[in-house]
């Protein structure tokens, strides 16, 4: 066989083979943060597996498995009260700067917030709001609240420590700082009121304030855990509180973590209650 041949055929081979290594047949994720007119931030968490729960906080036990099989967008901080103002059309002159998040909302007005934003943006709402009862399409492609498994699996950035930067021990007393804790949170230790987003060091994913500043609701009504691994869990069906994450400026270091958390009513307005928002994921 002449050498030129040889030449092209095993040049056709390899051109295949880069071809069909390239071509799997699926694309890959679609990384490009959404857009949208009122300047959120997001960042993409993709699934995962992780050990949701604490040491130090009897109602984030027993610790266990929780697996999230869908990726989702989250925001990069916490909702600002100059976008919470731009979409509901209340005064901006209530937050004290345009970098600072929203704090004084109930459980209500974040989904509500959520509707109207995801029609501000031409998206479909994701709540369907009758008085009380709210229900939850989770297929819509609009903002909505991150559940209990997708918000710990965010905080956690892969880690299993008590902070996304590190371990702290158990707090015997109050009050009571750490060094590790002032890295990444405000807490009631280190000013005792809301401070602009995005000072204090992100955690592994890009996320800020995950810990401390205000605290954050997710779509979960209020339960006790159990052993079991759960995946993709949102919550039981009925109840009348709900989880909130993350702690804020009026918590102690042992609220102050990864794993804790605590229920509250759906209604009525606490100055440290913010709102991080969730959309879903192609």
């Amino acid at each position: 066989m002449p050498a030129l041949h040889k030449f092209l055929l095993a040049f056709a081979a390899i051109t295949l083979v880069a071809c069909s290594d390239d071509d799997s047949g699926t694309n890959p994720p679609d990384n490009n943060e959404p857009e949208n007119k009122v300047g959120i931030e997001m960042v993409r968490i993709e699934p995962g597996t992780y050990t949701r729960g604490d040491d130090v906080d009897t109602y984030a036990q027993p610790k266990h498995l929780v697996t999230i099989t869908k990726a989702f967008w989250i925001g990069k901080y916490e909702l600002l009260g100059s976008e919470y103002n731009k979409v509901m059309g209340e005064g901006a002159d209530y937050y004290e700067s345009e970098r600072h998040p929203v704090d004084s909302t109930d459980w209500y007005k974040a989904v509500e917030f959520c509707n109207k934003l995801s029609e501000y943006e031409g998206l479909t709402p994701v709540y369907t709001i009758n008085g009380e009862d709210v229900s939850w399409d989770q297929n819509a492609d609009g903002y909505r609240l991150p559940t209990e498994g997708e918000w710990e699996l965010a905080c956690r950035g892969g880690t299993n420590t008590a902070l996304y930067n590190g371990d702290i021990p158990a707090v015997n007393s109050e009050p009571y700082r750490h060094s590790l804790l002032d890295e990444i949170a405000w807490y009631a230790e280190t000013g005792g009121k809301p401070k602009q987003v995005g000072l204090k060091q992100p955690n592994q994913f890009g996320l800020y304030d995950m810990l401390g500043n205000v605290a954050e609701p997710c779509w979960d009504k209020a339960a006790s855990y159990s052993v079991e691994a759960k995946v993709d869990p949102n919550g039981p069906e009925t109840g009348r509180r709900i989880i909130m994450k993350g702690g804020s400026y009026s918590s102690r270091a042992n609220g102050t973590r990864c794993g804790s958390r605590y229920d509250i009513a759906f209604t009525g307005v606490a100055k440290w209650r913010g709102l991080r928002l969730v959309r879903n994921a192609e």
